[in-house]
């Protein structure tokens, strides 16, 4: 959750707002969707239901979650998570693709984060890879069977990404 949740309109009739505890479920539902329709992904390792819970967990506690919803829906179409300067995650529904969702709250994080953050991709998601090379973010390493939650592993190849920030590069 937010300390502040600012809620502003974006270009293409959508907005973007704090997160709150009772929208794990829906962001689920936006996870889910982006998991299962983009080739990129291996089959998740994580059902539903633990996926459910870290969601819940990351808005009870001091993560920043953005939501966006489009103009005059109450279910959302995507969201992104950060930690300290580490983006847990952005995900766009697949239905809202190529509406500049994700370049808004790709700009958002941006904007909290002046000095930088960092990121990690799956090496097989082309698309997310590409999304974010043209926003500036650079590789600077990479990992095979990372972990995504409780004492469970990933079966592919993590990039390990970073946006330098505004200023000279401190990494």
């Amino acid at each position: 959750m937010v300390d502040e949740a600012p809620t502003a309109d974006a270009p293409g009739g959508f907005t973007i707002g704090g997160g709150e505890p009772g929208d794990a479920d829906a962001l689920l539902a936006v996870y889910v969707a982006a998991r299962t329709r983009d080739a990129g992904f291996p089959p998740p390792t994580h059902g539903p239901d633990l996926v459910a819970a870290h969601l819940a967990e990351l808005l009870a506690e001091h993560a920043q979650v953005w939501v966006a919803h489009a103009a005059g829906a109450a279910q959302p179409i995507g969201y992104a998570v950060v930690q300290d300067d580490w983006l847990h995650s952005l995900y766009v529904h697949p239905d809202h693709v190529g509406q500049g969702i994700g370049t808004a709250l790709l700009d958002l994080v941006k904007a909290l984060h002046p000095d930088g953050f960092e990121l990690a991709v799956l090496e097989s998601n082309r698309v997310a890879r590409a999304f974010y090379a043209r926003r500036g973010m650079v590789v600077v390493g990479s990992r095979q069977g990372f972990s995504e939650g409780p004492d469970e592993q990933e079966p592919a190849t993590e990039l390990h990404l970073v946006w330098p920030g505004l200023g000279p590069p401190a990494r």
